[in-house]
């Protein structure tokens, strides 16, 4: 698969044309990890929205414990590319794993200059994050009764 067609696959292109995901897939470049490696480390500086184009990884908090499994067509990264503070979790590649990088400074630039995708893509972002919410107050409603 391509990186375009990682992109075009991801959440982060509904709703956006052909244009703009082929706008956003230009700035993308591939990256491989292998068994055990971190694709994104706690604390790390880095906002760049990774996505993952085969394989799976896993997402680990602070302690080790992993929370999530992630696989194709999985974001990882947006709480960093908004709110650009330091990574909040670890994630790490189980088995192969081929990643598509976004580099959050090109991708701003971007959206800087084009505030029409911008509203899509962060619109995009923040139903995905919200989801998340959703489903992390469920787990914790759940464990507490």
């Amino acid at each position: 698969m391509s990186i375009r067609e990682t992109v075009a696959r991801s959440y982060l292109a509904q709703n956006l044309s052909d244009e703009q995901v082929d706008a956003i897939a230009a700035l993308a470049h591939e990256v491989q990890f292998f068994d055990g490696d971190p694709i994104i480390r706690t604390d790390e500086e880095s906002t760049d929205l990774f996505l993952i184009r085969s394989g799976a990884a896993s997402v680990e908090v602070v302690e080790g414990e992993i929370i999530a499994h992630a696989g194709p067509g999985m974001i990882m990264g947006e709480v960093a590319l908004l709110d650009e503070k330091p990574r909040s979790a670890t994630v790490r590649a189980l088995g192969d794993c081929e990643c598509v990088v976004i580099p959050s400074p090109r991708l701003r630039e971007y959206l800087d200059a084009h505030p029409a995708v911008e509203r899509i893509v962060l619109r995009n972002i923040a139903k995905t994050l919200c989801a998340r919410l959703r489903q992390a107050n469920h787990q914790i409603e759940t464990l507490l009764q």
